[in-house]
């Protein structure tokens, strides 16, 4: 009998429903799911439910498994390799000298992508950054550009 549990993933710690045939999952137990990015670590915060009738499994991703004593150490080095990445992405920046101020670097659990958060401080060209990066980290890079506002980058206390 298949199932909807609902998962958090991801560093944006977004939820999502996925379908297993898994029915004894618990609340804060790690998984495996498979996202439009690929497999991630994910963790489960509400136990599975039934199926509804007339659903189909198909419009859900899939829990993959449970998360296995591998699967937790590869999480370790993959946020290892996340940090890494951002001390370097930072450096590479000011090397360069482009204007803009790396705020968050996120590399999927599988390690084949790495998506960079930044904010434009000026005039920019992305591709040496783009090119280093890849070739450093073997992963797909893509930027993402920003607000100030949305980096917590304003003025003041907000209040």
């Amino acid at each position: 009998m298949l199932h909807l549990v609902s998962v958090r993933f991801g560093q944006e710690a977004s939820v999502e429903n996925f379908v297993t045939d898994l029915a004894d999952l618990r609340d804060e137990e790690k998984c495996v799911v498979r996202t439009d990015r690929g497999l991630e670590l994910g963790e489960v915060v509400s136990t599975p439910d039934p199926l509804p009738e007339g659903l189909s499994p198909e419009i859900f991703p899939n829990l993959v498994r449970r998360a296995a004593f591998d699967d937790l150490l590869r999480a370790e080095e993959m946020e290892s390799r996340r940090v890494a990445a951002t001390v370097y992405a930072r450096a590479e920046a000011e090397r360069l000298r482009l204007q803009i101020e790396i705020r968050e670097v996120e590399i999927t659990w599988g390690g084949d992508r790495m998506d960079i958060s930044f904010v434009k401080l000026g005039l920019m060209n992305l591709t040496p950054l783009f090119h280093s990066l890849s070739e450093r980290f073997g992963a797909r890079v893509e930027f993402r550009q920003i607000a100030l506002k949305d980096a917590g980058g304003g003025c003041g206390d907000g209040g």
